[in-house]
């Protein structure tokens, strides 16, 4: 019984070595190119501009740094982008060069961001400045830091003004080594005259470090709306530093938001345990209403816990990008294990044997092929490969 057991193991193994795999690093890679066009579309909300790799993104970048802001033009990401951490100058440097459309990235990330802001006026994250727009999820991963006074930076952008950005998250470490910071996961400044700005259904888990005005969502704001969202990442400054927000108006305080401490007694202190629970921050993230994009709870390897995530944000679990490579190898092998098992039931007494013994047999092939799949799995998603 043992020998057919250990057979039928070694034919996993060797089913796992002859799935075909696809490296993904160069997927959507940035070279340092810039594009000349975009991918397809035409800006409509019918027909939306397309981007589908870093030249492209590049091109959107080097647009709006021109002055064309895509003032009601909007565009999708079809593909994820790995920047390859080539240096990133970001989207819309300015106030009066911001970058006014919307911004739909379909659940795909962007990744090995390296964002390094030394010149005024200091607005540092994928996205310098957005106003008047949305962005929508979408997940940045990689590095935003700014040098000089008054900078304002976040994962997403570093200012928003009359901006709804939703279903986003961050996996970049930002900091800040200025005077007189706005430093957040998610934004850094929301001005006051911004109370149309809504931040929403966000998370960071990137370490944020700023001299004050430091947040894991938000650094300073002052008239924004911030609920549905949590923060697992290390926060640090000076004054005015929160796991939320950094400073802002009592009447604009976050609500129904929350962060990891096992130490806290503050209400939206929630612990590693209760973030991995669906019956609790997953359950508040969600609740009341019936289109959350909240998904479930699912092992977060940047994070190395595991935590509520979206419905369809794919990528959202790796810095190298990993969630949804995960989810497919996982599937593709789960399939192999059922074929497996199933195979092994001819083999295993049962017809002209103990039955008991078969049953027995099996369930204890179906455990072990089980867990020697989910392990295959993450070592492929940390690989970065992906079973086709």
């Amino acid at each position: 019984m043992k020998k057919r057991i250990g057979s039928l193991l070694l034919i996993l193994a060797l089913c796992f070595t002859l799935l075909p795999t696809a490296a993904l690093a160069s997927d959507g890679a940035c070279n340092g190119s810039i594009a000349t066009a975009f991918a397809g579309g035409s800006g409509t909300e019918s027909d939306p501009y397309q981007i589908d790799d870093g030249a492209q993104l590049a091109y959107l970048a080097s647009e709006v740094n021109k002055g064309q802001t895509y003032e009601n033009s909007y565009f999708v990401l079809t593909a994820d982008i790995d920047l390859n951490n080539e240096e990133w100058t970001p989207i819309g440097p300015s106030e009066s060069s911001a970058y006014t459309g919307t911004f739909d990235g379909q659940g795909h990330t962007v990744k090995n961001l390296s964002v390094t802001v030394n010149v005024q006026p200091g607005r540092a994250g994928l996205f310098g400045c957005v106003k008047d727009g949305t962005i929508r999820k979408l997940t940045v991963a990689g590095s935003v830091s700014c040098t000089v006074d008054q900078g304002w930076c976040g994962g997403i952008a570093g200012y928003a003004e009359r901006e709804t950005i939703e279903n986003c998250a961050s996996l970049c470490t930002v900091s800040y080594t200025g005077k007189d910071a706005r430093v957040g996961g998610i934004v850094g400044y929301v001005p006051s005259s911004s109370s149309m700005t809504i931040i929403c259904d966000c998370y960071n888990i990137g370490n944020i470090t700023g001299s004050s005005d430091t947040g894991g969502i938000c650094g300073y704001n002052l008239s924004g709306r911030i609920f549905n969202c949590y923060n697992v990442g290390e926060i640090t400054g000076g004054n005015y530093v929160s796991k939320i927000v950094g400073y802002g108006q009592a009447n604009n305080n976050p609500t129904n938001c929350y962060y990891l401490s096992d130490t806290d007694t503050d209400p939206a202190a929630k612990t590693a345990a209760e973030f991995a629970d669906r019956t609790v921050v997953l359950k508040l993230l969600k609740a009341g209403r019936n289109d959350s994009p909240w998904d479930s709870c699912q092992y977060v390897a940047t994070a190395g816990i595991t935590l509520p995530v979206f419905n369809g944000q794919g990528d959202a679990h790796n810095a190298n990008g990993g969630r949804q490579e995960q989810l497919r190898v996982t599937k593709q092998l789960f399939v192999v294990s059922e074929l497996l098992v199933g195979q092994a039931a001819k083999f295993l007494p049962g017809k002209t044997a103990n039955k008991e013994i078969a049953r027995d047999n099996i369930i204890i092939l179906k455990g072990t092929v089980q867990r020697q799949t989910i392990h295959f799995a993450r070592i492929v998603a940390d690989k970065r490969h992906i079973v086709l």
